[in-house]
C-alpha cells in the first residue's frame, strides 16, 4: 500500500511527458487527476478519453521577449487578415449562415454559381438567418431587417 501511494505521488506531480506508467502496480489512483497510459488518458473511473493529450507551448511563447517576434503595422495586419481570404479556383463561393433564433452556424460551399444563387434566394425569402457570402472578389454580410439592432438600423438610415 505504501509503495503504491509513493508511486502515485511521484507520477501525479510530474508533467504528462515525464510520467511513468502508474498501472504497473495494478491500482489506479482514486483521484480526478488524469495520468497518461499508452498514449491514452484515463480518468479515475478508468474510462478512456477520446483524444490524446498534446501539450501546448503557451508558457514558452508568453515568456519569450518581444524582440523575438517580428512587428507589423496595424494597417498591414488588417489588410493581410481581413482582405487576404483565398477561395480555391474550383469553388465559386462560401456561404456561412447564422440562425437568428438559435444561433446555430452552418457553412455551405458551392462550386456552381447557379446553386449559390438559389441558396441566397432561399435565405432571403425565409428571412430567419443572417449570412455572409465570400466570393473571389468580395465579402458581403446580410441580415434580415427584423433582427437588426437599433444601432444597425441607424447605420443603414441615419434619419430613422
Amino acid at each position: 500500500m505504501t509503495d503504491t501511494s509513493v508511486l502515485w505521488h511521484r507520477t501525479t506531480w510530474r508533467l504528462h511527458t515525464e510520467q511513468t506508467l502508474c498501472v504497473k502496480s495494478g491500482i489506479t489512483p482514486p483521484s480526478r487527476t488524469c495520468t497518461l497510459t499508452n498514449t491514452q488518458t484515463q480518468t479515475d473511473v478508468t474510462d478512456l478519453m477520446t483524444k490524446k493529450y498534446f501539450p501546448n507551448n503557451y508558457d514558452r511563447i508568453a515568456k519569450a521577449p518581444a524582440s523575438w517576434f517580428m512587428s507589423i503595422e496595424y494597417d498591414d495586419f488588417m489588410d493581410w487578415k481581413m482582405n487576404g481570404w483565398d477561395i480555391p479556383e474550383s469553388h465559386d463561393c462560401i456561404i456561412r449562415t447564422i440562425n437568428c433564433k438559435t444561433g446555430k452556424i452552418k457553412e455551405f460551399v458551392y462550386q456552381q454559381h447557379k446553386s449559390a444563387r438559389n441558396k441566397v434566394k432561399k435565405l432571403i425569402m425565409e428571412q430567419e438567418e443572417e449570412f455572409v457570402i465570400a466570393t473571389h472578389d468580395h465579402i458581403q454580410h446580410m441580415k434580415p431587417y427584423k433582427y437588426l439592432t437599433d444601432n444597425e438600423k441607424k447605420q443603414i438610415d441615419p434619419f430613422e
